[in-house]
């Protein structure tokens, strides 16, 4: 009998990404997160003028993320320094199953590890939906498509079988 209140008013101090909670007394439970952070639906298919990037939760000015691709096609023995490899005691052939990690790719995914054993429930309940969201969105403006109109998957292998 007493006044019914809006608890998403109450955890919206937490989640930065709640933009209104009004009209949303009765909606009930509304995501995946147990902290009800955005729907990734909602965050992929808002318009770039509404949308706002997460925040990378560390640097990223390493050196040997300092790479340019304007320069890859170009003759350059160079390039074997920003791969993991000991090229100078191995001639890596490779059909493209995998392969060996460049070092920039090698330094974010460590930092990205790190960061989640920091925290496991940080990342999993409030980082990683608003996170996979941009990586589609940027995916998406790469291949000049609606950021609805791709999905991310784990590999080639697992993209081929979904749909074969």
């Amino acid at each position: 009998k007493g006044k019914k209140q809006n608890h998403l008013l109450d955890i919206s101090r937490w989640n930065t990404s709640v933009r209104s909670t009004e009209g949303l007394e009765n909606a009930g439970y509304q995501s995946i997160g147990s902290f009800s952070g955005e729907n990734i639906e909602y965050l992929t298919g808002l318009p770039d003028e509404e949308y706002v990037a997460p925040a990378l939760p560390f640097a990223v000015d390493e050196p040997e993320c300092q790479i340019s691709c304007l320069h890859m096609g170009e003759q350059n023995n160079e390039w074997d320094k920003e791969f993991m490899l000991d090229r100078d005691q191995w001639t890596f052939l490779n059909h493209g199953a995998f392969g060996a990690a460049l070092r920039c790719g090698h330094t974010r995914a460590k930092q990205w590890r790190d960061y989640v054993e920091l925290q496991p429930l940080r990342f999993f309940d409030r980082d990683l939906l608003p996170h996979l969201a941009h990586s589609n969105r940027v995916l998406a403006e790469f291949i000049k498509a609606p950021p609805d109109a791709t999905a991310l998957i784990p590999n080639a292998t697992s993209g081929l079988n979904s749909v074969i």
